[in-house]
């Protein structure tokens, strides 16, 4: 599951970057998602970034 492999990984780094998450997928699961839709998914599971 994407969802799973999405929030894995932004557990194991909170500070890793979507673009960062995305870039991991396809080298792990060979899986192709745009920015937009990792960074959707991690608001689907409650994870909340903001600018600093």
């Amino acid at each position: 599951n994407i969802l799973t492999a999405i929030e894995n990984t932004t557990l194991a780094n909170d500070e890793m970057t979507a673009r960062h998450v995305q870039q991991k997928l396809v080298t792990d699961f060979g899986v192709h998602l745009s920015l937009t839709s990792v960074r959707r998914a991690r608001r689907k599971l409650g994870w909340k970034f903001g600018k600093t």
